[in-house]
């Protein structure tokens, strides 16, 4: 009932008088269990997750480069290049 996994339980009881206190106890407990929240989180290498935000960083950069009036042709050029 942890972990990255979605969980599924199925409770099953039986009608019969027999079987009350059986029944209650897994009634109790599925009720329990579906009070447990995990919050999931993605297994991920640190690395990827650093290239990933400078990649989306240079992109970033690149389109204020091209969207810069300030500076001219052959330097705008050059600064992407150099992303």
């Amino acid at each position: 009932l942890g972990g990255n996994a979605k969980t599924t339980m199925i409770a099953t009881i039986s009608p019969t008088d027999s079987n009350f206190a059986e029944s209650l106890s897994t009634l109790r407990y599925a009720s329990r269990a579906k009070e447990i929240e995990n919050k999931a989180t993605i297994n991920e290498d640190p690395n990827d997750k650093l290239i990933r935000r400078l990649h989306k960083e240079m992109k970033f950069l690149r389109s204020q480069i091209q969207s810069s009036a300030t500076i001219g042709s052959k330097e705008r050029e050059a600064l992407v290049t150099e992303l």
